[in-house]
């Protein structure tokens, strides 16, 4: 009986993970990331955020970048989420829900992603030159068991024009 719900419960996983959210849904949800990027701005920190939303798409956490008003060089956006969901939800793993960025995390935020074990990473704008390391996404997930679905363009030319703030700083 055990190995039987098991396999029920593993196979609904799956399903659960093969479920995308609509191009609307996620649209609407990267605006909300714009705005919240726009808050790091206002704090005077480097311009990225970042949701956690569950298989519906319902926002369950929202988190900026920290890293100049915590002088913190780990407190970006995913970092931050990360944090605070797995206190919200009392859990060590965030299967079941996924996060919505401005841009393509950086290598240590990909790592960390793949580590919490999200579904998928929604993003606006890809990694550019000024990245250091500059390695995308899909390279690390590449390598991990854990391999979460990627889906990156979102708004992107908008979640471009922020992120290019940064370059100013």
């Amino acid at each position: 009986m055990i190995s039987v719900v098991v396999f029920v419960r593993n196979k609904l996983k799956i399903l659960l993970k093969s479920i995308m959210i609509s191009k609307s849904k996620q649209e609407s949800l990267m605006r909300q990331v714009i705005q919240e990027t726009k808050k790091s701005i206002t704090d005077s920190d480097n311009p990225f955020a970042a949701l956690l939303v569950d298989i519906n798409g319902k926002v369950i956490v929202k988190a900026h970048n920290s890293q100049v008003s915590l002088n913190d060089r780990t407190a970006h956006a995913e970092v931050v989420l990360v944090r605070k969901a797995c206190r919200k939800l009392k859990k060590f793993y965030l299967d079941g829900y996924s996060v919505f960025l401005i841009s393509e995390p950086c290598s240590m935020c990909s790592s960390l992603l793949v580590k919490a074990k999200v579904d998928a990473i929604y993003y606006g704008s890809r990694l550019d030159s000024g990245n250091d390391p500059l390695i995308h996404v899909e390279a690390i997930i590449k390598q991990a068991k854990h391999q979460p679905k990627i889906y990156g363009g979102i708004l992107e030319n908008e979640c471009q024009s922020l992120v290019s703030l940064f370059r100013k700083f």
